[in-house]
């Protein structure tokens, strides 16, 4: 059963460092094209994460330009309300990880986050993401350059859990990715409301 696999990933693939969620909504116009085209939702899913770590290694200086994260991401296909919503999670530990010349890997850990840094990583996600759409043919070049000014692009990393909160870190990927066999409790309305 998968469970036990994501409850193992939690204990042996996250070290004891502090991890923060990462989350990127897109614009209602792309949703549909991630909806119905693996290869773009997985492209998109590609240009969050590397963004993301270009932007860790940049708040580590004591890093070097090898540096890499460690990480989970996935991706959600519908919203709280079980509507078609699209968007991308990832569970980042809170800094990167360099190997030095006998192979050995140090941790750099990061600074929190500041809202210039994430309008800064939501700008490079919504710049890189439109270019790879434009390019594909999925959307024309007056298109991106609408969608390149205005909103739709949501980026949030508020959520963080210190590196001694494992209950945290499963509490995060539980409520994140909530269990299959959670009971699904479906009820008639009253009649009034028919």
């Amino acid at each position: 059963m998968v469970l036990p696999a994501l409850d193992a990933a939690a204990d042996h693939v996250f070290p004891r460092l502090p991890v923060r969620q990462w989350v990127l909504s897109v614009p209602n116009r792309l949703r549909y094209t991630l909806q119905h085209d693996p290869a773009i939702e997985t492209l998109a899913l590609r240009i969050f994460v590397s963004v993301v770590e270009q932007a860790l290694r940049r708040s580590c200086p004591a890093a070097g330009a090898d540096s890499r994260i460690g990480a989970v991401a996935f991706i959600h296909r519908f919203g709280a309300l079980l509507h078609p919503h699209v968007h991308f999670h990832g569970i980042v530990i809170e800094g990167v990880f360099e190997a030095d010349a006998s192979g050995a890997a140090s941790f750099h850990e990061s600074r929190a986050p500041e809202q210039t840094l994430l309008d800064e990583v939501q700008t490079r996600i919504r710049r890189r993401l439109l270019r790879a759409l434009t390019r594909r043919g999925v959307l024309e070049s007056e298109d991106t350059e609408t969608m390149a000014n205005w909103g739709g692009f949501s980026l949030d990393a508020s959520v963080r859990v210190e590196g001694a909160g494992r209950a945290g870190l499963e509490g995060l990927r539980r409520t994140r990715h909530p269990p299959s066999r959670r009971p699904l409790r479906l009820g008639t309305a009253p009649r009034a409301h028919r």
